[in-house]
């Protein structure tokens, strides 16, 4: 009797150290994630930053230039059609050049997630993002009265913005609409839209060599 009740006690010491071990592991897990995450962001910052800083500021020094110089040889009554024609089209190529840097600067760090945070940048980036491709989006925001966690607020708009680039991209949806609830607690994003869809058992089916479609 003795023997199992020292065996049941030493079960029972040997898996609560096994428990204390297993959330000592989840722990430095959540803390290398929350460390790759901050990486991650601040490089994308400092990319965002030098693009604003010199290649931005390249672009658009470089286009004024060129509208001057159309200017000067419209005044100066330059009847070289092919030159022209050539300013003309080098700089509308640098304009559009610039606003593709300050799409990518938008892409890589949102400045309203910094200043007004998590739901506005959702809101903005799905108006301006599916807008502009003639999709209607509605959004909902429940429960977000304070600012949380920079690790948690950057997760949820790095979601947000894959699922909104997949709708863009593959859905050809009429509307999409957003809720996002928040409490103490949790987070719940949903994001959903009326376009076409997949076939879930295909993308996951794994065939006879044992690969399967991936999403």
């Amino acid at each position: 009797l003795l023997n199992s009740i020292g065996y049941q006690i030493g079960t029972a010491i040997e898996q609560t150290r096994l428990y204390d071990r297993l959330a000592m592991a989840g722990e430095r897990y959540q803390a290398l994630l929350r460390h790759a995450l901050t990486a991650q962001e601040e490089e994308r910052k400092r990319i965002a930053r030098e693009l604003h800083d010199e290649t931005s500021q390249s672009l658009t020094s470089l286009a004024l230039s060129l509208q001057a110089t159309i200017g000067m040889a419209e005044m100066r009554g330059i009847e070289d059609g092919d030159l022209m024609e050539r300013l003309r089209k080098t700089h509308a190529n640098a304009v559009h050049a610039g606003n593709e840097i300050v799409k990518l600067m938008k892409e890589l760090r949102p400045t309203l997630l910094d200043e007004l945070g998590m739901p506005t940048a959702i809101r903005r980036y799905a108006k301006d993002t599916l807008e502009a491709q003639g999709i209607n989006i509605s959004t909902e925001v429940i429960g977000v009265e304070e600012r949380y966690q920079p690790e948690v607020e950057v997760s949820l708009f790095r979601i947000a913005q894959g699922v909104i680039g997949n709708i863009v991209e593959h859905s050809e949806a009429k509307n999409a609409s957003i809720k996002l609830e928040c409490d103490a607690n949790a987070c719940v994003l949903r994001i959903e839209d009326d376009g076409k869809g997949f076939d879930v058992k295909r993308l996951t089916r794994v065939d006879p060599s044992g690969r399967g479609a991936g999403l």
